[in-house]
């Protein structure tokens, strides 16, 4: 309904009783979504039964001021996006709505900040997720205090400097106490948050079995010791990413060794600061790790050794090793090597923007692989024309899925 202006509130009658103060419309509606009205200014704001609230494509906060008014008691997911006109939630929106589950808000771009503070939401909270908000510059100060918050992710909120992780004073001494919270967090993600300089290490509680941390190029702390601390603290941890944080001139440095983990599911940020750290993940993983994917840079070469140790690896993905020219038989498995069993277990292997790579491993390390992604590796000689084969072309010619440059190329196996 683009021309749609005003969705007017029900009056009473002018003959109806004193004592029938307001007219229920919608006694029993418990789901409203409002779409691609753009011009709507006003909306209704007696829903007493409303459970899930979807808005979005709308211009002004209005609508949304009014539905979420002091009146909403009920709503337990509320879905909000593209609303221009929205700097901030209804104050009152946690505190009268204390069976709230899941909030998402996704590119509202001129967002500043959510409420003054969360009091009543903590016990509710399952679900918070910011998207695409580059506005955003603080989160509530008693963040901490969501006890029932199972996912946190933050992506696109390019002015969000730190997230808040007060303690607690006890006197006038530095006698300080880290506040309990967010004891049932499984699921963390922060990503590309430019300007983030601060993760208090407190997020990563016990609880938590994914953790992703990318494009956070302004964090100001060592993520060996991150690592380290995950490792050691977080027992159900499944699935790490890594990506694009400070590495260069900047090692990340781990103090003794990992204990062994259950780890499946591995990206990480791979080169000469902090392939040491890398090495002592893959030596406390090697039988569990199910899927890698390591991000080199222009200058790597090198692959970390212990990658020829996993022996549950399916799926290796390598990111931008710019000086690397030749993938050995060990990355991927030996079937004449009785210490290494990746051969039995490697399906699937991508390379992406390794720009000096000439040589693949050979036929009989890859006897096992079922499907081989190749992406922005020019100098890779596999197939030249309709009918032309390149000197790469006898070690994967079985494949049954090859992909080169996003086309599927057509192979003996098929």
């Amino acid at each position: 309904m683009s021309e749609l202006t005003e969705w007017l509130e029900a009056e009473l009658p002018s003959a109806a009783p004193e004592n029938d103060q307001r007219l229920v419309v919608f006694p029993r509606l418990v789901y409203l979504q409002i779409k691609y009205c753009r011009k709507l200014k006003s909306a209704p704001s007696h829903f007493p039964c409303l459970k899930e609230l979807e808005i979005g494509e709308v211009e002004s906060e209005l609508p949304l001021a009014s539905i979420c008014g002091i009146n909403l008691i009920s709503v337990t997911k509320l879905q909000i996006e593209l609303i221009d006109g929205l700097t901030c939630l209804p104050d009152w929106l946690f505190l009268k709505n204390q069976n709230l589950s899941k909030l998402e808000i996704t590119d509202c771009r001129n967002l500043t900040h959510l409420v003054p503070c969360l009091e009543g939401g903590g016990t509710a909270l399952r679900n918070l997720e910011i998207r695409k908000c580059p506005e955003l510059r603080e989160l509530p100060d008693d963040l901490h205090t969501l006890s029932a918050l199972e996912k946190l992710a933050i992506y696109g909120c390019s002015k969000l400097k730190t997230i808040p992780y007060p303690h607690e004073t006890h006197n006038d001494d530095v006698d300080e106490q880290l506040l309990l919270g967010l004891s049932c967090l499984r699921r963390l993600s922060i990503e590309h948050c430019d300007e983030l300089t601060n993760l208090p290490i407190e997020l990563c509680v016990e609880s938590l079995e994914s953790l992703t941390l990318s494009g956070l190029m302004n964090l100001r702390m060592n993520m060996g010791t991150l690592i380290g601390y995950c490792m050691q603290k977080m027992p159900r941890l499944s699935e790490l990413m890594i990506v694009d944080v400070p590495t260069t001139n900047n090692p990340w440095e781990i103090v003794g060794s990992f204990s062994p983990c259950n780890l499946i599911d591995l990206s990480i940020s791979c080169d000469e600061y902090s392939v040491s750290v890398v090495d002592a993940i893959l030596k406390a993983t090697t039988k569990s790790l199910y899927g890698l994917a390591l991000h080199g840079t222009e200058r790597s070469r090198e692959l970390p050794g212990q990658l020829q140790h996993l022996t549950a690896l399916s799926r290796l993905r390598l990111y931008d090793f710019g000086e690397m020219e030749e993938l050995p038989d060990w990355v991927i498995g030996n079937n004449n090597n009785d210490n290494n069993n990746l051969s039995s277990s490697m399906h699937m292997l991508s390379l992406y923007g390794c720009k000096k790579l000439r040589y693949l491993p050979s036929k009989e390390a890859m006897l096992r692989l079922i499907t081989l992604n190749i992406s922005d590796c020019p100098m890779l000689d596999i197939k030249g024309g309709d009918s032309d084969y390149g000197s790469e072309w006898p070690q994967i010619s079985h494949i049954p899925r090859v992909y080169v440059d996003g086309n599927q190329i057509p192979t003996h196996a098929q």
